[in-house]
């Protein structure tokens, strides 16, 4: 296994209720669930819980408010070896999203948030760090470079789910970038990164692409039995994360090697950390 390193991450945490289906949503019916469960969502979160479970000391930057399900989320982290730092402004009303997660038969999940929408935007004054990886989700974008910028060492791992415009401040900090195929930039962001960064693109069981200046990868993804993908690209990239922080993949390219049958594991299991807690040997081997 591994041996941890120092992962810092910053942005979105969310409060999920997720509801198992034993049958395709119908529009207009009424349905019972085969269970339920509420538990942290968000890319950031998500992928400090992986990092930290895995073994790496892990921070993360986010926004959780005041409200009582605030307290509901931080107790999930902490329990699962976060330190969580919550930048809500004072006295600001904004609650922390709630999200709803329909997970079909096949696996295959349904997320309705309002993701940071209508959130704050701090920009604290952090103290100067020596973490090994600062991982954004391009949530709370002032936030984000806060926290790069605390950490100027450190190699800077993005999480693109999807474009978003505030990614043109960021991208220029990004040394590796693991993007979905639903994430589709603008013809100019290419200009706004540096040759050297290391641009990832998964495709759910599919191979995922990897370039790197004029070099080209494609690293298979394994076959597994799946159960739940809900939240398999946040575990890929909080593998990824504790793989470049440990010194275990020094190139990003192993690291998202080695991070890819991780996050086809924890498919095998119902929630986003359950293969953690019901047989650790299986998250590493």
């Amino acid at each position: 296994m591994i041996q941890p390193g120092s992962v810092v991450c910053c942005g979105l945490t969310t409060l999920d209720l997720v509801q198992g289906l034993d049958t395709v949503p119908v529009p207009g019916s009424k349905m019972v669930a085969t269970y339920s469960t509420v538990d942290v969502g968000g890319p950031a979160a998500n992928a400090a819980r992986t990092a930290a479970l895995l073994g790496s000391d892990v921070v993360l930057h986010t926004l959780l408010g005041s409200e009582p399900l605030a307290r509901i989320a931080r107790d999930i982290l902490e329990r699962d070896g976060v330190t969580v730092r919550d930048h809500t402004p004072h006295r600001d009303p904004w609650a922390m999203p709630v999200s709803s997660v329909l997970v079909s038969p096949d696996g295959e999940r349904t997320v309705v948030s309002s993701n940071a929408s209508g959130a704050p935007a701090p920009v604290p004054e952090l103290d100067p760090g020596d973490a090994a990886v600062v991982l954004v989700d391009g949530h709370h974008p002032s936030l984000a470079l806060a926290t790069i910028r605390a950490h100027p060492h450190a190699r800077v791992l993005l999480d693109g789910g999807s474009w978003k415009p505030a990614l043109r401040r960021i991208l220029p900090e990004v040394d590796v970038a693991v993007v979905s195929a639903d994430f589709h930039a603008p013809e100019d962001a290419a200009a706004l990164t540096a040759p050297h960064v290391t641009w990832g693109r998964s495709h759910g069981a599919g191979e995922v692409e990897v370039t790197r200046g004029g070099q080209r990868w494609r690293l298979p993804v394994p076959r597994v039995a799946v159960v739940d993908t809900l939240g398999a690209g946040d575990v890929l990239h909080g593998a990824i994360a504790h793989a470049l922080a440990s010194g275990g993949a020094e190139d990003p390219v192993e690291a998202i090697r080695w991070a890819i049958p991780v996050a086809s594991r924890s498919c095998c299991y119902r929630g986003v950390t359950t293969w953690v807690r019901e047989n650790p040997a299986d998250a590493t081997r």
